[in-house]
């Protein structure tokens, strides 16, 4: 079946859902009327924290009470680009580390004791001083804390540059 331009689908019976007319009595949102009851807020178990207002500029910026509201307004687009890539950095490096605390911690799961060549020079203290050892990686190391902390730096300059 293709899509036909001719035909009115929002009148059609079949296909329209109707308006988003029924109120969840316990957090208020809006369903359709024939939506299941709990694809809200599971019946009232699941509560979410109210919003609160953002924080100053931001929040005149938003409501137009600055000055540069109209300016900030043509360029949201860019700024939330901006903020999306370095929220997506954030989420990676939240998964690399949680990938380095699963290795950490399941060492026999993994059978870390089967790297021969490591346990042999821990045996015969060979390069002990090597082994284990922190590291502090460069900040042009890309998955590391530095790294991702100077694209945010970035992000929030280039944001205040559009002000």
């Amino acid at each position: 079946m293709n899509y036909d331009p001719s035909i009115s689908y929002k009148d059609d019976r079949i296909v329209s859902i109707g308006t988003m007319s029924v109120v969840c009595e316990h957090c208020l949102a809006l369903k359709f009327k024939d939506e299941s009851k709990g694809m809200c807020c599971l019946q009232g178990k699941v509560k979410l924290e109210e919003v609160l207002l953002p924080p100053e500029p931001l929040h005149s910026l938003l409501t137009g009470d600055h000055q540069k509201s109209k300016q900030f307004m043509r360029n949201i687009r860019r700024y939330n680009n901006a903020f999306q890539m370095t929220s997506f950095k954030n989420q990676y490096a939240k998964i690399e580390s949680e990938r380095l605390a699963y290795i950490r911690n399941n060492q026999t799961k993994l059978r870390a004791e089967n790297y021969v060549h490591l346990r042999d020079a821990l045996q015969a203290n060979e390069h002990r001083n090597g082994i284990g050892q922190l590291v502090i990686l460069p900040s042009s190391f890309t998955d590391g804390p530095r790294y991702l902390h100077e694209k945010s730096q970035d992000a929030m300059t280039t944001f205040t540059v559009f002000l």
